[in-house]
């Protein structure tokens, strides 16, 4: 097995792990329908449209927890993300956002004010 490989194999690991992780913590603190995740709020998968030094686009394709439709677009500004710093994205890379549920729109756009995370679930394919 070459190291390309073994890294391809060792990076979907992680993400698998992840996702495993994600759901049993939302399992096990689901309760009345309402997802509690500490502080976090919101949960949303969004697929990325356009990424820049500033911001990320993205549209959700799916509001786990939150008012976000399907297809609304979102604009991630990099200094709203208060635990860690936005992962490499780019354009259609799968996205999780997790939100404090604070909202404003402008122009259409919806925007998390405090975003706490934001993790890449899937790279795009296009790379």
């Amino acid at each position: 097995m070459n190291k390309k490989t073994l890294l391809i194999l060792l990076a979907t690991g992680i993400c698998l792990v992840s996702f495993i992780v994600i759901f049993i913590i939302i399992s096990v603190q689901s309760t009345d329908n309402k997802i509690v995740l500490g502080n976090k709020e919101g949960l949303i998968n969004a697929v990325v449209i356009e990424s820049n030094d500033n911001s990320v686009i993205a549209e959700c394709y799916e509001s786990i927890k939150g008012e976000i439709a399907e297809g609304q677009k979102i604009r991630i500004e990099r200094e709203s993300v208060v635990s860690e710093p936005l992962p490499e994205i780019g354009a259609n890379d799968k996205i999780c956002i997790f939100y404090d549920g604070s909202i404003s729109e402008e122009n259409g756009i919806l925007q998390p004010k405090r975003i706490i995370s934001v993790e890449l679930i899937k790279g795009s394919t296009d790379r």
